[in-house]
This record gives structure tokens, sequence and C-alpha cells, in this order.
């Protein structure tokens, strides 16, 4: 409304607008998000009220798709999430800033990988539908291993001649 009041006082009959048909939410959002980059910037104050809000709206949003929107980081987001009311109730996965849904922990894509190990134990980790999520799948299976072991197990520099 400051734009209209301002071009009302300096008499003009026009004034250039961008009309956008969304929810009063996705309208508040916009506007954090405006605000943080241009013109006079939010207080920091400013940007953790509107992340507050944001979070209660949107509780399925990544940290860092909040954080893109009100210019905190996502350690920030994660404060804040951590602070929330119902902390305790969140949701088995979130939204990330590229649109996929990922899990908050990674225990349902291990547990999926021990299944598929011990179902098809001759199988290579290619093979395995959880793959991205693990790393040295077996020694984890087996219980903790100790830095030595993992080092040795390391692919080291070829042999000096």
């Amino acid at each position: 409304m400051h734009r209209f009041e301002a071009a009302k006082i300096r008499g003009e009959q026009t004034i250039q607008v961008r009309l956008i048909n969304c929810t009063d939410e996705d309208a508040f959002i916009l506007a954090v998000k405006a605000n943080t980059w241009h013109g006079l910037p939010l207080s920091r104050a400013d940007r953790m009220t509107g992340a507050r809000q944001i979070v209660q709206w949107h509780p399925d949003w990544s940290d860092r798709a909040i954080g893109v929107a009100t210019g905190l980081s996502a350690k920030t987001i994660a404060g804040i999430r951590r602070d929330s009311a119902d902390f305790g109730q969140q949701l088995g996965k979130r939204l990330g800033r590229d649109g996929k849904r990922r899990p908050l922990t990674a225990a349902e894509g291990r547990r999926r990988a021990a299944e598929y190990i011990a179902v098809h134990p001759e199988a290579s980790l290619r093979e395995s539908p959880a793959r991205p999520t693990w790393h040295r799948p077996q020694r984890r299976m087996c219980g903790p291993v100790s830095a030595g072991e993992w080092i040795r197990s390391r692919p080291g520099p070829p042999p000096r001649p």
C-alpha cells in the first residue's frame, strides 16, 4: 500500500503492479522473500518472525527452503523448528528446494538396505534399491567399525617401485 499512497501524493494516475493470485500464506512468504533482499530489508527479528510463521504453516518444507525465503541459514531455521511447540510432531519427510520429498533420517534407507542384503547377500552395492543412502553397509550391519579398520579398508596409494 505504501507505493499506492506515494503515487497518489505524486499525482500519478497509474501505477505499475504485479498481480499475483495466491493465498494469504503464499502472499506472506513472497513478501518476506521480496523484502529480505531489496529496498529497506527486514531486520533479523522480522525475518525470524517470518520464519516461525512459515515453519508453522509449512512444517514439511526443508530448513534450506525456508532459509532461502527468509534470508536465514538452514541452521537458524533448524533452531526455530526445534524451539517450536510441535517439534515432536514432525512429518516423516520434508519438501526440498528442488521440489523432492526426502526423509528426515536415513533410517528407512538403512532398513531397506539391511533387508535387501539379508535376502541377497551376494548382490553388489549397485543392485541395491537403497544404495545412495549407505556407505560400507556390510560393515555397519556387523557393528561399529574402528578408525584403524576403516583406514585399512580404504584403497591406498600405489606401491612404490
